[in-house]
């Protein structure tokens, strides 16, 4: 295991894009791998979204950024594994890097964030992985885990990661994750393997149509049946 994360630790490094947080320097020490990233100003969105649900307008902009950010990723061969509001962030332009603050900063009319970037590459995995590294652990976030990465497989669809981002866009905008009517966190993610996150109309009912069929094309149990960012970015462009 410790052998792949060198590996995707490289091909994370390989990656420069301003939609994917810049890897500045990576290793092992005694045995414990490590990466530094780029300093980022702004917050992240369960932060920004905490202090005020987003609007579908507002979040145009971040799809399309995370979406430009993930297809970055899948081209190099990952799977980010742990898309959720925590794992994006907004670059927002605060006067000497100071911290965000809700009153100040969360009026996009007075602050607008300069662009969405990608954080935190502590699940991130190749898409395929030899055998002896697949299925150790279940890597993911319970309101956001795709069906298949439950199982961690030897090759893993990277739609996987466009599952978690319909599950941002749906707590960012609703306040809920999926299956937040669950308890225990083994059964949430137990869930995603047996049920739609939306089998429940109502869930669906705070969107418009196109919105709504999007995040049901997104949650789809078999990968191959969801879009890919790129399609998932222009459908959801298209629907508002």
């Amino acid at each position: 295991m410790l052998a792949t994360f060198v590996k995707e630790a490289e091909a994370l490094a390989g990656i420069y894009h301003p939609n994917v947080a810049s890897v500045i320097d990576r290793g092992v020490v005694d045995a414990m791998p490590y990466l530094v990233l780029e300093y980022l100003i702004g917050a992240d969105l369960r932060t920004y979204a905490a202090a005020q649900p987003m609007s579908l307008f507002e979040l145009r902009q971040v799809v399309l950024d995370t979406c430009a950010g993930l297809a970055a990723l899948h081209s190099a061969g990952l799977v980010h594994r742990d898309i959720k509001p925590a794992n994006i962030w907004l670059r927002l332009p605060l006067a000497g890097g100071e911290n965000f603050e809700p009153n100040k900063h969360r009026d996009p009319a007075r602050v607008r964030p300069l662009s969405t970037v990608v954080i935190d590459f502590g699940m991130v995995r190749a898409i395929r992985v030899s055998v002896d590294v697949s299925g150790r652990f279940v890597a993911g976030t319970a309101g956001y885990i795709a069906p298949e990465q439950v199982l961690d497989p030897i090759e893993l669809d990277p739609r996987s990661d466009v599952y978690a981002l319909a599950g941002t866009v749906y707590n960012v905008t609703t306040g809920r994750t999926f299956f937040d009517e669950l308890q225990q966190q083994r059964d949430r993610i137990i869930a995603h393997m047996q049920r739609s996150p939306f089998e429940e109309p109502e869930r669906l009912l705070p969107f418009p149509a196109g919105i709504a069929k999007l995040l049901r094309a997104a949650t789809q149990q078999d990968p191959r049946d969801r879009p890919t960012p790129g399609e998932f970015a222009q459908a959801f462009v298209d629907a508002i």
